[in-house]
C-alpha cells in the first residue's frame, strides 16, 4: 500500500485549525503548496500547484489564478497583523479587485477551494470555517469583504524558511499585490473612459471602506498596556522632544481615568450636549470622520468640517488667526506638536488618541527598480509634517543616508502632477488618499517602508480647555468616541452604512477628490 503524502509537522497540531503556505520566487513570488489542518478533517489536507496532483498522492491541486492570488494576499497580510498583535482586517474591494475575485470564487464554491481546504466526513466544505464574508457576491452593490477568522493560526514559508517578523509578511503581501495589479488590475489611466465622474467617486468610496476598516482595526486604545506603550513612544519621539523642548502627553487624565465600562465601550453614553459641537477633521482622516459621523446617526451631536486638505494646514490657519471657533480638532502628531509649541496658543489640549492614518512611500511609474536613495523626495517640508517626521526617523535609523537624497517641498496635490510625468528618481511620502490616487491614475508603485513599524502614524483629538471644564464633558467625549469606534470596528454593515452617509450627506468622496487636485475629473459627475 502506497504511503500518503501528508503535510510534515502537522501531527502536533491536529487538534486545532492551521494554514501553512509555501512560496517560491523573489521579486515575483508564487504560491506552490498549501497545507491545511482542521478538527473536522479526517487527515491533514495537502494541495499543490498544477492541473493535477502529479507526484503528490491524495493531494488536491490549484492553479495560480486571480482568486488564489487574492487568498494569498489576504493570508499574508493577516499573518503580518497577527504578528504585530493586531486583529486582521478584511480584504475589501469592488469589481476588479482581489477582494471581489476571492469573493466570487467563494460564491461559486469553485473546485480549488474544496481541493485546498478539503471536506469533512459528511462531505461538507471546510473553507467556510476559515473565512467570513461581508456583502457576499456584492448583492447589495458596493464592495465585498473577506476576512480570515482571527482564531486561525498561519504559517508562511518563503525563501526556503518560515517567516517570523511582521515586516517579512507585509513585504510578501506587497509583492503579491503588485503582481496581481500587473496581471489583472485595470489602470484607470489606461481606461480613461472609466475615470470620470461617478465611477471615480465609487472607486474612492471603495478605498474609503478599506482605509476606515484598517485604521479602526489596527489602532488599539482599549488595552491599558498597549495605550501606555503608544503614549511612551510619542513622548520619547525625538522630533517631538526637539520641537517642544520636552516630552509630550497625547492623552488627557480624563481618558486615562475612564471606568472599564467606559474604556471598553460597553454602553452608549447618553448625550449631554445642549447644542452640537463644531469639530475640524482634515479630509485625509476618514476613520476619525466615521467615528463622529456615527455619533450623529441618532442625534446631531457634531458639526463636522472636513474642508482642510491636511492637518498641517489646519494648524497653520489656527496659528495665523490666533485661534479658531472649533470645539474639537483632529491632528496628526507633527501638526499637534506645532500647535503645542506655540507659546501664545494655549486654548486647546490633547484629549485622546484617534485611529492612525496610513502613509506610503510612492515612486513614479518610470522607476523599474525603486530604491530609497539617489532620488528626490517630495514632502511637506517647510513645516513639521508626518512625512518629514518619517524621513527623519529613517535618517536616524540609517535606512536612508541624508546625503544621498534631495528634499523638495510639495503640497500633496502638487505631487500628483509631478508623478504624472513618469520621470524616474521621484519619490513621495503620501498619506491617504493621495497614495491611492497616484497608484490608480499615475501607475505609481509603492516602495517598502524600511522601518519595523509599518505605514501608519498617530492622530490626536484636541479639545478646547473651556469645553473640558464643563462637568462630565471630557468623560462623555472619550467614552462616546470609544463606543462609536468599537461599534464600527465590530460591524462591517455599520462601517458601510456610515461611509455611505459620509458620501451622500457630507459629500466626503467629492472633498477627497478635490483635495487630491482631481477637480477636473469631477466635471462629469455634476
Amino acid at each position: 500500500m502506497e504511503k500518503q503524502d501528508s503535510p510534515q509537522g502537522f501531527s502536533s497540531v491536529l487538534q486545532g485549525p492551521l494554514v501553512e503556505l509555501f512560496f517560491s520566487g523573489e521579486q515575483d513570488p508564487e504560491l506552490f503548496r498549501v497545507e491545511i489542518c482542521h478538527p473536522r478533517l479526517p487527515r491533514p489536507q495537502l494541495c499543490v500547484r498544477g492541473k493535477a496532483e502529479g507526484a503528490h498522492l491524495h493531494a488536491g491541486s490549484f492553479q495560480w489564478t486571480s482568486a488564489v492570488r487574492a487568498m494569498a494576499i489576504l493570508l499574508c497580510r493577516s499573518a503580518g497583523m497577527k504578528r504585530r498583535g493586531e486583529h486582521p482586517t478584511p480584504l475589501v474591494g469592488g469589481r476588479g479587485t482581489p477582494a471581489s475575485s476571492l469573493d466570487y470564487a467563494m460564491a461559486k464554491n469553485t473546485q480549488w477551494l474544496s481541493d485546498t481546504f478539503g471536506a469533512d466526513a459528511g462531505g461538507n466544505e471546510i473553507w467556510p470555517a476559515f473565512f467570513r464574508r461581508s456583502n457576499p457576491n456584492r448583492k447589495r452593490g458596493g464592495p465585498a469583504g473577506v476576512l480570515l477568522r482571527p482564531s486561525i493560526p498561519i504559517r508562511i514559508n518563503w525563501r526556503n524558511r518560515e517567516l517570523r517578523e511582521a515586516e517579512e509578511f507585509f513585504q510578501l503581501s506587497s509583492l503579491l499585490e503588485e503582481s496581481w495589479e500587473r496581471k489583472y488590475g485595470k489602470s484607470l489611466l489606461r481606461h480613461s473612459e472609466n475615470l470620470l465622474g461617478e465611477t471615480l467617486l465609487k472607486q474612492i468610496g471603495s478605498s474609503l471602506l478599506t482605509e476606515v476598516s484598517d485604521a479602526l482595526l489596527s489602532t488599539n486604545i482599549f488595552s491599558p498596556r498597549v495605550l501606555r506603550e503608544s503614549i511612551t513612544a510619542i513622548s520619547q519621539n525625538k522630533n517631538v522632544r526637539k520641537l517642544l523642548g520636552a516630552s509630550m502627553n497625547p492623552v488627557s487624565e480624563f481618558d486615562l481615568r475612564l471606568s472599564s465600562q467606559q474604556r471598553l465601550g460597553m454602553k452608549k453614553p447618553a448625550s449631554i450636549l445642549k447644542k452640537p459641537l463644531k469639530i475640524a477633521i482634515p479630509a485625509p482622516m476618514p476613520a476619525a470622520h466615521a467615528i463622529f459621523a456615527y455619533l450623529n446617526v441618532t442625534q446631531n451631536n457634531f458639526l463636522i468640517d472636513s474642508s482642510h486638505v491636511h492637518a498641517v494646514e489646519l494648524a497653520r490657519i489656527i496659528l495665523a488667526e490666533g485661534g479658531s471657533d472649533y470645539d474639537l480638532l483632529c491632528m496628526g502628531l507633527a501638526p499637534a506638536v506645532t500647535l503645542l509649541s506655540a507659546k501664545h496658543m494655549r486654548e486647546y489640549q490633547p484629549l485622546m488618541l484617534l485611529p492612525r492614518v496610513n502613509q506610503r512611500i510612492v515612486c513614479s511609474a518610470g522607476d523599474q527598480s525603486p530604491e530609497l536613495e539617489g532620488c528626490d523626495y517630495m514632502i511637506i517640508k517647510d513645516e513639521p509634517s508626518i512625512p518629514s517626521f518619517i524621513l527623519d526617523e529613517m535618517f536616524e535609523l540609517g535606512a536612508i543616508r541624508k546625503s544621498k537624497v534631495a528634499l523638495s517641498h510639495r503640497e500633496p496635490d502638487e505631487v500628483f502632477s509631478e508623478l504624472a510625468r513618469g520621470e524616474s528618481g521621484k519619490r513621495a511620502l503620501l498619506f491617504f488618499p493621495h497614495y491611492n490616487f497616484n497608484h490608480w491614475l499615475n501607475g505609481c508603485r509603492f516602495v517598502k517602508d524600511p522601518r519595523s513599524r509599518e505605514n501608519n502614524q498617530e492622530c490626536i483629538l484636541f479639545a478646547r480647555k473651556e469645553l473640558l471644564a464643563r462637568k462630565g464633558m471630557a468623560e462623555w467625549l472619550c467614552s462616546a468616541a470609544r463606543y462609536s469606534w468599537l461599534e464600527l470596528r465590530s460591524s462591517g454593515k455599520k462601517r458601510e452604512s456610515v461611509i455611505q452617509r459620509m458620501n451622500e450627506g457630507d459629500g466626503y468622496a467629492h472633498q477627497l477628490a478635490r483635495c487630491g487636485g482631481l477637480h477636473h475629473l469631477l466635471d462629469e459627475a455634476a
